[in-house]
């Protein structure tokens, strides 16, 4: 009987052990740097053969996108220059998503998180 309870303690701690090394601080999930692309590039058969679930289950740089068939390791974008600047505080704003990523901001604009809003905004240098 205790060596079911033992067994079963074993299991839960690994079990949360495995989810928090899968996690950064605050618990979000460590990813690699860069945006996805939206599609796999040209010439790329089947890109989602071997799948992933996290950025943890792709080789070197690459990062788990999901495109049309299903997840795939793809080589991230470039990402724009710039960071977003700081955003003032005690602002209120409605929780509206302007943009999803760098990608869907024109020119040099960069996708910002003001509070809850993602908004396209001009990137600060240094």
């Amino acid at each position: 009987m205790w060596s079911r309870l033992i067994l079963v303690s074993l299991l839960f701690l690994w079990a949360e052990l495995s989810s928090a090394v899968n996690e950064g601080r605050h618990g979000q999930k460590r990813v690699k740097p860069g945006m996805c692309p939206l599609s796999a590039p040209p010439g790329d058969i089947d890109p989602c053969h071997a799948g992933c679930k996290t950025d943890r289950n792709c080789p070197g740089r690459k990062k788990c996108c999901t495109i049309t068939c299903g997840n795939a390791c793809l080589d991230p974008l470039p990402e724009k220059p710039g960071s977003c600047p700081v955003p003032p505080k005690d602002v209120v704003s409605p929780c509206i998503a302007k943009c999803s990523s760098d990608y869907s901001c024109s020119g040099r604009q960069k996708c910002c998180r003001w509070g809850c809003t993602l908004d396209c905004t001009n990137p600060v240098f240094g």
